[in-house]
């Protein structure tokens, strides 16, 4: 029978066998994960970096709520949809699965509570691992490799009620970014499923919208442009070109609907035809709008129109420009000119 000592001498080199510590590479040149090989928190770190942030799918959560005059003391509550609040802070993950009582105790001179969690590789709790909610006053504690993901500043003055402080929501989100050929495989994407802010780039048009907004149950239900888009050129009609002074023709998507720019003749480098007084001219079409290839992308509202009138030594006089629903773009001189200014049209959604 073994005895005492050469079994605590196998269990030790057993447990070698299992628990590999995780060696620094040194040297001018270096990369990690190295396959069967641990990674600790600093290198997890530099993997995640910049992954930082609430992961929010709606219903406001480490909502800070319930201010008490009597306790001193407010709720930082999950998210009334999901039930829990969701955060990463550089590839570390956080989850509460109920609200936590915080306190606000009176002050004699003014003092900013901060609400934050907190990173810490120093924080040894199993049960609930190296991000905590914490509550500071005035500053955050540094050093020991602390990060802090701010959520609420509340700041209390002498003989102030809670009620009456001045409370600042700060709560930073996490918001990915996916890219997609065209506007009209948005409504392909899990709107309810995303987290709320989530972008997502229309890679031929350069548009981006975001998920926002709120349906009954919190989740996001709207993509809404981000305003506004680069400037992109404008699909013109056969005749029409850019004379090769001013600006060339580029419209910009809004939040609001479209700006347009430049200067347009009508014929050839060749042989510049006029603009007739009185007669209208389809001079092109908005990107992202109506049926025109290669441009199917679809109007996100039902009617786009909008007449703009424009007056100026090469502009339209008393004409106008009017930007159709389908996106087509038809000026009407008001006096005949070889040169027509788009700077300042605006079509607006309606």
């Amino acid at each position: 029978m073994a005895t005492l000592e050469e079994l605590q001498q196998e269990i030790a080199d057993l447990r070698s066998l299992i628990t590999v510590q995780s060696q620094p590479q040194t040297g001018p040149e270096y990369s990690y994960p190295v396959v069967g090989r641990p990674v600790n928190d600093e290198m997890w770190q530099s993997v995640n970096l910049g992954d930082f942030g609430i992961l929010e799918q709606g219903g406001f959560p480490y909502r800070l709520t319930d201010l008490s005059n009597v306790t001193n003391t407010g709720r930082l509550a999950v998210s009334s949809t999901t039930g829990d609040a969701r955060a990463r802070i550089m590839g570390f993950y956080h989850r509460m699965t109920e609200s936590m009582t915080l306190d606000f105790p009176p002050v004699a001179s003014t003092t900013t509570y901060r609400v934050c969690l907190e990173y810490n590789p120093l924080f040894d709790d199993q049960n609930i691992g190296p991000i905590q909610v914490r509550n500071y006053t005035n500053e955050y504690p540094t050093g020991q490799g602390r990060i802090h993901l701010p959520l609420w500043d509340v700041v209390r003055r002498p003989n102030q009620l809670l009620t009456d402080a001045e409370v600042i929501e700060i709560r930073p989100k996490y918001v990915p970014t996916l890219s997609i050929a065209s506007k009209e495989f948005l409504d392909r994407l899990p709107l309810r499923h995303m987290l709320w802010g989530t972008e997502v780039l229309l890679h031929r048009t350069g548009e981006k919208f975001r998920a926002w907004g709120s349906d009954p149950n919190g989740h996001p239900d709207q993509w809404v442009p981000v305003d506004p888009s680069p400037w992109l050129p404008i699909r013109l009609q056969s005749g029409i070109f850019h004379p090769g002074f001013g600006a060339p023709p580029t419209q910009q998507r809004h939040s609001w609907g479209w700006e347009l720019r430049g200067v347009i003749r009508r014929g050839s480098p060749e042989n510049t035809q006029a603009f007739q007084g009185g007669t209208s001219y389809t001079i092109g079409y908005i990107r992202g709008v109506g049926d025109n290839p290669p441009y199917q992308y679809g109007l996100p509202v039902p009617r786009l129109t909008y007449v703009s009138r424009y007056s100026g030594q090469v502009g339209l006089g008393d004409g106008t420009i009017l930007i159709e629903p389908e996106g087509r773009i038809v000026a009407t001189p008001g006096r005949s000119v070889t040169t027509l200014a788009l700077d300042g049209i605006r079509a607006y959604i309606q």
